[in-house]
């Protein structure tokens, strides 16, 4: 496992190229979010997936939330309904995860477009969409900061294979999260922006 503090990287771009390196070789990477620390793996590895579903002690059919960079990548995966699109237009980039009918399969996924700089450009570079889920034991809180988690595990943080430590994160609550279904929303999870989405839907 390795560690990078963010404070300390002198350059930017070779932090960004290992993390996408370490992604197209389905290794797990832990970075921060608009929201908590998140683990995250390319979309498409069930190895990386498998391994975060271990380290987190949770079942690996448990979903996990696919990151997009932009609207347009979102397009290649998801059936998005013009209720989607309106909220997407409104509420994106933001702490807002909508579960949309798959392309792909009879299912549906978790999809959000975060408003976090460092995780679009590393999407967009990776070119294709990853996998993220909160970075915490199954059952604790979600980590603000790398001592945190380090202490949620006892210091063992080797299902890791690299730590991007950005210190303590502000707090912000989990994305809000709203399954589509046609033209209709069924909320799943409140987060900070259901207050607003509940009195314009």
């Amino acid at each position: 496992m390795k560690l990078v503090k963010f404070d300390e990287v002198l350059d930017f771009d070779s932090v960004l190229k290992e993390c996408v390196d370490l992604l197209e070789l389905e290794k797990v990477i832990c970075i921060p979010t608009d929201t908590c620390y998140g683990l995250s793996c390319v979309f498409d590895s069930g190895k990386a997936k498998e391994q975060i579903a271990s380290f987190k002690r949770t079942s690996k059919d448990k979903p996990l939330t696919m990151i997009v960079s932009s609207v347009q990548m979102l397009y290649k995966y998801c059936e998005v309904s013009s209720l989607a699109a309106q909220l997407i237009e409104e509420y994106w980039p933001g702490p807002l995860t909508l579960l949309l009918p798959s392309k792909f399969s009879d299912g549906y996924i978790g999809v959000r477009l975060p408003d976090h700089s460092f995780l679009q450009t590393l999407v967009s570079k990776l070119d294709k969409p990853i996998f993220s889920t909160s970075a915490n034991l199954t059952g604790q809180k979600e980590a603000y900061s790398i001592d945190e988690l380090s202490q949620q595990f006892e210091g063992k943080l080797d299902g890791v294979d690299f730590i991007l430590d950005n210190g303590i994160l502000d707090f912000n609550r989990p994305s809000t999260i709203l399954k589509i279904v046609g033209e209709k929303l069924e909320l799943i999870r409140e987060g900070d922006a259901w207050g607003s989405i509940s009195q314009r839907f």
